[in-house]
């Protein structure tokens, strides 16, 4: 069989055969993902908003920076705004772009864009009802030694916090 497997809201998992390199045919599935974004929140006072959210898939709770789905035809950089006020009840007052990455090519099309966001104003949350979220400020150092204590183990939001304090912090 060839075509969508299981399709849902947010991602589908598709089935299609392909030649391989010694003449034989091979079927491979993947899951075919939309706009997914993430944003890192950083205050004024050099801190960045971290959330703990409890995972489904994981069975627990983790740490990780806000991010979500776009709806379809939706900006990634609206997207990322709206992600960002709806789970943590921050505005950003500004959103810029840092990069883009794919999540797992081995198994998904789904290519993350990363954004960053300041100058926050406290609004208030609008959690999905599945979502189970709590939020901490944590400062850059906090960050980094949670990240080298395994205290963050979402590979998104690592990228992020280490990308921002490499090569994005100084070029305001």
């Amino acid at each position: 069989m060839e075509g969508t497997v299981y399709k849902n809201k947010y991602f589908s998992i598709e089935e299609k055969s392909f030649n391989g390199k010694d003449g034989g045919t091979s079927i491979y599935n993947y899951m075919k993902v939309g706009l997914t974004v993430s944003i890192l929140p950083v205050l004024n006072d050099k801190k960045i908003i971290l959330e703990r959210q409890f995972r489904h898939a994981l069975g627990k709770y983790i740490y990780e920076i806000p991010a979500g789905h776009g709806e379809t035809g939706e900006d990634p950089k609206t997207a990322a705004a709206r992600e960002l006020e709806e789970e943590t009840g921050y505005k950003a007052g500004r959103v810029r772009f840092m990069f883009k990455a794919f999540v797992s090519p081995g198994f998904s099309t789904e290519l993350l864009h990363y954004f960053v966001a300041d100058n926050l104003q406290k609004t208030k949350t609008n959690l999905d009802k599945d979502e189970d979220i709590e939020i901490f400020e944590v400062s850059f150092e906090k960050a980094l030694d949670m990240i080298k204590n395994n205290e963050i183990e979402s590979a998104m939001s690592i990228n992020s916090i280490l990308f921002y304090l490499k090569f994005f912090e100084n070029n305001k």
